[in-house]
């Protein structure tokens, strides 16, 4: 049977976690206690351990200062588990360890190595190897190799601890470049150009705001943005406005009612006025705000306005989305003038 400490967080060169410790223990810091079990006959054993964590430690993850269990072992197998506590404080009799025991049914016992395990407040040494101490003590060119270097998708590599270093423009920059070469991502590093003075970017302030986690937030906050240099937010990209099919649909009534025209669909009556605020959002309509504006108003019968949103699309080529029903709209009002021959060319203008 053996027994060891491990500082879960710690780095080791590989970039791996998981660093055994052997000598001191910093108050507050969290560390784990390994306890491997090792059977090496041929025989299964059944055995049941006794351990507990040093004194003055507190357990976490739920788990308690003493632990009992019983272990079956088959041949030539090894079973093990850990538990992880901290040190709140340090002082006299705080670290003292007694090694693990562990019993069969026959009476025969074994026990751990003893462990020595000195508290201290902070730590005396420093891995300079390390993230932690490279990241805060580090040279700039120590950050960058490190950056080039190192296991980045280890959760130990926090890269929004060199936040503070990217104020430098230049700098941070060859930072970006680095970190983009590797396929890694961090949003408080790539937004932290929106406080360059030096040597101000947005293109990697950009590359940030348009990943769809914050096209989305944003979208949903300011509605529509076209012609910023930082973000370009569509409503419907971003599902602050959802464009619904209303069509066919049918009128009750074909003269307003009370001289006021009104939309008698609720449904269309509260899409058409959220569509009305986006473009309210917008310097100018495009051709296919003219082309959505066109269909909203043949919902409501109110053709001769939907020709002049549609006609004013024309020297406008719309988008692959937007063509065919282009096409199929000026077929729908060349019926509404009784022009079929003139319906049968538009609603063929889309055929492959």
């Amino acid at each position: 049977m053996t027994q060891r400490f491990r500082d879960p967080k710690a780095t080791r060169p590989d970039g791996t976690t998981g660093v055994e410790v052997t000598d001191e223990f910093v108050r507050g810091r969290v560390y784990e206690l390994v306890t491997v079990l090792t059977n090496p006959t041929d025989e299964n054993r059944r055995v049941t351990v006794f351990g507990q964590i040093p004194s003055g430690a507190i357990p976490l993850a739920r788990a308690e200062g003493s632990f009992d269990g019983t272990v079956k072992l088959e041949p030539y197998s090894s079973e093990g588990g850990g538990v992880k506590f901290y040190f709140p404080s340090v002082g006299e009799g705080v670290g003292e360890f007694v090694p693990a025991v562990a019993v069969e049914a026959d009476g025969a016992t074994a026990a751990a190595q003893p462990l020595a395990c000195r508290v201290v407040a902070a730590s005396t040494k420093a891995d300079t190897t390390s993230w932690d101490y490279v990241s805060q003590n580090g040279t700039k060119e120590s950050v960058l190799d490190y950056l080039r270097m190192k296991n980045l998708s280890v959760d130990s590599v926090d890269l929004s601890k060199i936040l503070w270093r990217m104020k430098d423009g230049a700098y941070a920059r060859q930072v970006l470049d680095v970190l983009a070469a590797r396929g890694v991502y961090c949003q408080e590093l790539w937004l932290a150009g929106l406080v360059w003075t030096d040597a101000y970017d947005p293109a990697r302030v950009r590359e940030a705001l348009m990943r769809r986690e914050n096209r989305t937030k944003l979208g949903r906050q300011l509605g529509a943005l076209d012609g910023s240099p930082l973000v370009t937010l569509d409503p419907e990209d971003c599902g602050a406005f959802e464009h619904k099919e209303y069509w066919p649909i049918v009128n009750a009534r074909a003269h307003t009612l009370g001289g006021t025209a009104t939309i008698a669909n609720e449904g269309l009556k509260k899409e058409y006025r959220a569509f009305l605020d986006l473009l309210a959002q917008k310097k100018a309509p495009s051709a296919r705000d003219r082309v959505l504006a066109a269909v909203y108003l043949l919902a409501q019968d109110r053709v001769e306005e939907a020709k002049v949103q549609l006609a004013r699309t024309d020297g406008t080529l719309p988008d692959a989305e937007t063509r065919m029903q282009c096409d199929y709209l000026r077929a729908y009002l060349a019926f509404c003038d009784g022009d079929a021959a003139k319906a049968l060319n538009e609603s063929k203008a889309s055929e492959p």
